[in-house]
């Protein structure tokens, strides 16, 4: 009877393995093809879920970012506004529980970005907070990518003036892939480590380090050769720009 109950859990945890492991491949395919549609319906189904343990939570989290950043960029501001509402109480759902709090830190820092980017008057209420979370996160764990590409992130669209620096934007930014690659332990194909690879080309790109922003491209693409705005506007970017060195 125990071996039979035994194996009945075994079973159970191998299969939210698959599942979680499921979420994450068609994350990174719907970024890879830029089918946002399926990104959305891996949202929708963890956000119906009943109850998910704190690992499903965070993962749900991290997908919130990914897909919410999107929406800002793509100017679908009422969804936009809708998942960061859910990812906000997300974030402070973990937060109360106290878990994997450098990341909570930096994905609040994420989210009140956005609540900017969607509201330019909150900035005045919210721009200390999200780059007070951005520094908490990197103190709290310094080895952890996630707080030094939202510094970085922070750094390149805050004025000069106001203390930002695309330079030490890039730096932050590279600082995050060399940490991010020892996290994933040779598994390259993920949807945050291409982000932050392609974070650094358009970086590069506003700076005129063209040469630069072509090595960080080439390696996008030796990744992930079938990424779809890799091949198409990144490159032709990246093109343009070249031509006029």
């Amino acid at each position: 009877m125990k071996n039979k109950y035994l194996l009945i859990i075994l079973l159970f945890v191998t299969l939210i393995i698959k599942a979680e492991s499921n979420y994450k491949s068609i994350v990174y395919k719907s970024y890879v093809t830029n089918s946002m549609g399926d990104w959305k319906k891996v949202l929708d189904k963890l956000g119906s879920a009943k109850s998910l343990d704190n690992v499903l939570k965070l993962e749900l989290l991290n997908y919130q970012y990914g897909y919410i950043g999107w929406c800002v960029i793509n100017n679908k501001d009422n969804e936009a506004q809708h998942y960061l509402d859910l990812a906000v109480k997300n974030a402070l759902e973990l937060e109360k529980e106290g878990y994997e709090l450098c990341q909570i830190k930096a994905y609040k820092a994420a989210l009140w970005g956005f609540q900017i980017g969607l509201a330019y008057y909150k900035a005045p209420f919210l721009g200390f907070e999200c780059v007070e979370f951005a520094k908490e996160s990197v103190k709290m764990n310094k080895n952890h990518y996630l707080g030094h590409l939202q510094l970085g992130y922070i750094d390149y669209f805050l004025p000069p003036i106001f203390g930002g620096s695309k330079s030490r934007a890039i730096s932050n930014y590279v600082i995050a892939e060399r940490l991010l690659e020892k996290q994933l332990n040779g598994s390259l194909k993920d949807w945050n480590y291409l982000n932050v690879l392609v974070t650094i080309v358009q970086a590069c790109q506003g700076l005129g380090q063209n040469a630069k922003a072509k090595i960080y491209y080439d390696k996008v693409m030796r990744i992930e050769p079938n990424y779809k705005w890799g091949k198409n506007d990144l490159i032709e970017n990246l093109q343009n720009r070249t031509k006029k060195d």
